[in-house]
């Protein structure tokens, strides 16, 4: 019977193969990791760091960029491009300056997911812009701005994390003036519905003891390996939150569903479904004339196709699932009923019985008398009354699968009771014959011999 069987479905927990996330260093120096006086020959700025942590998280990504200096984890590493060029300032990183391309030309050669942005300190250097309220900080913000404008052009579901500048010299801290205009605010004025911008304070927690350059036990604006680590950890604890990455690490959970292939108008019909995931699992009916469902109990309502949508949301662990259940909505069936009765002829007073069968299967049946003052029924049993003809029926009501029917009519003969010892006219005159023939002699010479 087609409609018992269920509906199976198995979603079993595999490694994803996700594509590596492109990650875009873009900024000046620091992003370059360029070495001044040998202070740091090997490193390879924040980048040789963020490169470590990435992975040692299992996370599947690219350094992307025109550039491949200062990058030393094997001879043909390409893993840690960038885009950072040694003294650039904001406004040349847009539109070319010291010999690179534009940044809208760069793009050309690559994609981008993620953008980590460090830039203005040549800006602030350059324009020697020590007081916090110099106003070159405010067009080195609106060149940020256009720099951001122009990576969502070129992907305008990118997600741009834009850094409060490590600070540069120690008296007075050079950094204040920009790093005070790059607010959470800003950075959602400059958001779109589908491009995020994120700030990343890059500047608090940096020492004296972090820079490569400058005076002794003074900060200065290179950072050594030490700060380089600290802003690669900044960097890292800003990517992991971002969804990108959290769902590289998810897995699929196995998701088990089960449910008839069809069902009936009157009969609600139960979904099950597990997961090894323990977020809510909801259920919502896309043929809304067809069926309704609250939580896993579904509701037919006429005869067709019902369409649910079962979803699971998305966990730490593990991925979001969801599945389109279909269940075909059935009309009722007919069935035939069959009425057998024990005999034809019954005497008054005599009881039989009936015996009905449906093609259906069901068994409860409701048996009548058409004709009472003839036949009473109960339950099974007839009862003959009174002579003439006793008219009787079987019915069954039906169910969720099948239609009430009736049974035709069958009709048997209530008769006469036949009293014990009784003689009809006609037995008797034939018997006075008989007696006249062979007793009397005037008619013994009638005998035929």
């Amino acid at each position: 019977m087609h409609h018992l069987l269920l509906l199976f479905f198995l979603f079993i927990s595999l490694p994803v193969s996700a594509a590596p996330i492109k990650i875009l260093a873009l900024g000046d120096s620091i992003t370059d990791g360029a070495d001044y006086n040998d202070l740091k020959p090997e490193h390879s700025s924040y980048r040789d760091e963020l490169y470590d942590l990435l992975s040692d998280a299992a996370y599947t990504f690219n350094f992307v960029g025109t550039r491949t200096s200062h990058y030393t984890k094997n001879s043909t590493d390409i893993i840690l491009k960038h885009e950072g060029v040694p003294s650039i300032r904001a406004d040349q990183i847009l539109t070319g300056g010291l010999g690179q391309a534009s940044l809208s030309t760069k793009l050309n050669q690559y994609d981008i997911d993620i953008v980590l942005l460090h830039a203005g300190t040549n800006d602030i250097i350059q324009a020697d812009a020590s007081s916090i309220n110099h106003n070159s900080h405010a067009t080195t913000k609106t060149e940020i701005e256009d720099i951001i404008t122009t990576l969502q052009t070129k992907n305008p579901q990118v997600t741009i994390f834009v850094a409060k500048v490590i600070p540069i010299y120690q008296t007075p801290d050079w950094s204040l003036g920009l790093n005070k205009l790059l607010t959470e605010s800003w950075a959602n004025a400059v958001s779109t519905e589908t491009s995020k911008v994120i700030i990343v304070d890059q500047h608090t927690g940096m020492t004296a003891d972090d820079y490569a350059d400058g005076d002794p036990g003074k900060i200065g604006v290179h950072p050594n390996q030490n700060g380089e680590n600290k802003m690669a950890q900044k960097w890292f604890d800003a990517l992991k939150k971002l969804e990108l990455f959290i769902n590289q690490l998810r897995i699929d959970p196995a998701f088990t569903l089960s449910a008839p292939s069809s069902g009936y108008i009157g009969k609600d019909i139960t979904i099950t479904a597990n997961s090894h995931s323990n977020a809510p699992i909801t259920f919502t009916s896309s043929s809304t004339g067809v069926c309704s469902i609250q939580h896993a109990t579904l509701h037919p309502i006429t005869v067709g196709r019902c369409e649910i949508l079962v979803e699971q949301k998305a966990t730490a662990k593990y991925h979001a699932s969801h599945q389109t259940l279909s269940i075909n909505i059935l009309a009722k069936k007919i069935q035939k009923i069959t009425l057998a009765v024990a005999k034809q002829k019954v005497e008054i007073n005599k009881t039989f019985s009936l015996n009905a069968t449906s093609t259906s299967g069901l068994t409860d049946f409701s048996y009548t008398s058409l004709t009472p003052l003839t036949c009473s029924i109960k339950g099974k049993m007839v009862t003959a009354l009174a002579a003439g003809e006793c008219k009787v029926s079987a019915s069954q009501a039906g169910n969720y699968k099948f239609e009430p029917a009736s049974s035709p009519v069958k009709t048997i003969s209530i008769i006469e009771t036949r009293k014990a010892g009784a003689v009809s006219f006609y037995t008797l005159l034939l018997l006075g014959l008989y007696g006249l023939f062979t007793t009397k002699p005037e008619y013994k010479k009638l005998r035929v011999y």
